[in-house]
């Protein structure tokens, strides 16, 4: 019996590959979402450029979603939290 490699036998190939496309297609689908909620103390766009940056980050290296949360108003802010 001789031996063969991956690339002579076209079935284990296919399989790899097929095996392969399917486990990059579930790590993306089971990313989770994840919100930082900012206290206000910066306007909402202020905190929102100085945060993003750090978001960004975040989801470049874990491979989450990461998102900011913050409100104009610190009265209303709690109510956005939860």
């Amino acid at each position: 019996m001789e031996y063969q490699s991956d690339l002579e036998n076209p079935v284990r190939t296919c399989l790899t590959i097929t095996l392969l496309l399917f486990s990059l297609a579930s790590r993306t689908a089971l990313a989770a979402d994840y919100n930082l909620v900012i206290q206000p103390v910066l306007s909402e766009e202020n905190t929102r450029g100085f945060y993003q940056p750090m978001a960004d980050y975040l989801s470049k290296v874990t491979g989450e979603n990461f998102h900011i949360l913050t409100h104009c108003c610190p009265v209303n802010f709690h109510s956005k939290a939860i």
